[in-house]
């Protein structure tokens, strides 16, 4: 589940995009900026979450567009 990111739990970020972008509309790609050393094998995604496209680290950039549902 890569290109998932852990927040505080509390769904804010996945609401607003969902709102101002319903499925089957066209949304802008999804950019995150950490560390390398945040970046995690593991994930702990709900289906109602919403995965980033890209993901900008020290160690580059990671396109994660290609890779299942999110």
């Amino acid at each position: 589940q890569a290109g998932h990111r852990l927040g505080a739990g509390k769904g804010f970020y996945d609401r607003t995009l969902a709102a101002r972008h319903p499925l089957g509309t066209p949304r802008p790609d999804l950019v995150g900026v950490c560390f390398e050393a945040g970046r995690l094998d593991l994930s702990f995604a709900e289906p109602h979450d919403l995965r980033l496209d890209w993901l900008i680290t020290e160690a580059g950039e990671f396109d994660h567009r290609g890779e299942g549902p999110a």
